[in-house]
């Protein structure tokens, strides 16, 4: 795996060498700008001679479930629109857009460790993409 957001140095190294794409946006990020990361992959990959199709690509995004919308907006203002802070209908049109653009997995980052909130997530948000 490798991990991070760098076109000239980290995608070329990933195109190379790697198996598994990770894009992380702890930082800012976008569906749009998660397609344009696997699109200069796949231009890397075409340096290579590689088949793109071969790297599995992944996402970290920060996610935080809030049902209170006001709230959640407040939050994504200070944080970043980018970020899965949300009620549920929110958190799930967004994995969708992040499926659309690419992503073969997503890893959430930021989660407290309370095993109720993990029971949720899948219960509410996971299970809909079975």
């Amino acid at each position: 795996m490798v991990g991070g957001n760098g076109e000239k140095r980290t995608l070329r190294t990933l195109a190379r060498f790697g198996d598994i794409c990770n894009i992380d946006f702890n930082n800012s990020g976008s569906p749009q700008l998660f397609k344009h990361k696997l699109e200069v992959l796949a231009r890397h990959c075409e340096d290579f001679g590689r088949d793109p199709a071969e790297i599995k690509k992944t996402l970290l995004i920060p996610l935080r479930l809030e049902n209170d919308e006001q709230k959640a907006a407040k939050i994504r203002k200070a944080r970043g629109e980018w970020a899965l802070f949300g009620p549920k209908s929110f958190i799930i049109d967004r994995i969708q857009q992040y499926i659309d653009a690419g992503a073969e997995e997503i890893m959430f980052s930021g989660l407290l460790s309370k095993p109720k909130l993990f029971k949720r997530i899948d219960e509410e948000i996971l299970s809909v993409f079975d």
